[in-house]
C-alpha cells in the first residue's frame, strides 16, 4: 500500500512537471523580443525542473522493478503453500474439493449438534451428519481435529437425552390416558404421569363436565388436560402396569 502511494505521489509529480515544462517552453516561444538574459533564465529554470522529472522517474522505475519483484516472491510463496495443502490432504486422502465439501458437511453438523436437544434429534445427526464425519481422515486435519472432539462429546451427551413434553392437550372423543401418554411420550405406560398432574383439577372443562379426574378410566371430551415433563418414563416410580379392569366370569 504505501508504495502504491509513492508511486501515486511520483506520477503526479512528472506529470506536473511535464506541464511546466511545457508552459515555460510555451513562454519561451513566445519571447522573441526579450534578450538573452532573459531567455537565459528561463533556460535555467527549464533544465531544473527537466532534471527533477529526470530524477523521479528513475526513482519511479526503481519502484516498479521492487513491485515487480516483491510480486515473484508472493507467487512464489503462494505456489508453495498449495504444494503444502496438496500434501497435507493428500496425506488424509482427498484433495482441495474434497476438504471444501468435508468442511461444509461440517459446519453443518456442528451447528446441529450445538442445538441438538434430545436423543430423537442426536440419532438423526448422527445418521445424516457424525457417521460420515467420523469415518473420513480429514477429521485429523488441524483444522477439524479439537473441534471434531467436541462434537462428538456433545452428541453423546445429546444421545443421553429424552425429550422433554411439556404442555396441554384437549381431550377428544374416543381417547383415554394410556392413548395420550403413548402420543405425548411415546409410552402409554406412562399414563400414571399425567393422571397425577390432573386427577385434583384439569386446566379446564366444558360445563357439566367434571373438573377433576378421580378415576384415571373416565376422561371426557373437552377436557383440557396438563402435559408434565416425563423426562425417561422408564425411570418414574409411577409408571405401573395398566391393570386389567375386567375379569372373565368363572363357573
Amino acid at each position: 500500500m504505501k508504495i502504491f502511494n509513492s508511486l501515486l505521489i511520483l506520477t503526479l509529480l512528472v506529470l506536473g512537471l511535464s506541464v511546466k515544462n511545457l508552459h515555460s517552453q510555451t513562454e519561451l516561444d513566445n519571447m522573441g523580443c526579450c534578450g538573452d538574459e532573459e531567455q537565459m533564465l528561463y533556460w535555467d529554470e527549464w533544465n531544473y525542473w527537466q532534471g527533477k522529472k529526470d530524477s523521479l522517474l528513475k526513482i519511479l522505475s526503481a519502484l516498479d522493478a521492487d513491485i515487480s519483484k516483491l510480486k515473484a516472491e508472493l507467487n512464489a510463496k503462494d505456489r508453495e503453500l498449495d504444494d503444502a495443502e496438496a500434501q497435507l490432504y493428500a496425506a488424509v486422502g482427498s484433495d482441495k474439493n474434497g476438504v471444501d465439501a468435508f468442511r461444509k458437511n461440517f459446519a453443518e453438523a456442528e451447528k446441529l449438534i450445538n442445538a441438538c436437544k434430545d436423543s430423537k434429534s442426536a440419532a438423526e445427526i448422527r445418521t445424516k451428519y457424525f457417521n460420515q464425519i467420523e469415518a473420513s481422515k480429514i477429521r485429523c486435519l488441524p483444522e477439524f481435529w479439537d473441534r471434531y472432539l467436541a462434537m462428538k462429546t456433545k452428541l453423546e451427551q445429546c444421545e443421553g437425552k429424552v425429550e422433554q413434553v411439556t404442555g396441554q392437550y384437549t381431550v377428544v372423543k374416543g381417547d383415554c390416558l394410556y392413548k395420550i401418554a403413548q402420543s405425548k411420550y411415546g409410552n402409554g405406560r406412562c399414563w400414571p404421569v399425567i393422571w397425577e398432574a390432573n386427577k385434583d383439577g384439569v386446566v379446564s372443562a366444558p360445563p357439566r363436565i367434571p373438573k377433576t379426574i378421580k378415576n384415571p378410566n373416565l376422561i371426557y371430551p373437552g377436557q383440557v388436560l396438563r402435559i408434565p415433563d416425563a423426562k425417561n418414563c422408564k425411570d418414574l416410580k409411577t409408571v405401573t402396569p395398566r391393570k386389567r379392569t375386567w375379569r372373565p366370569r368363572t363357573k
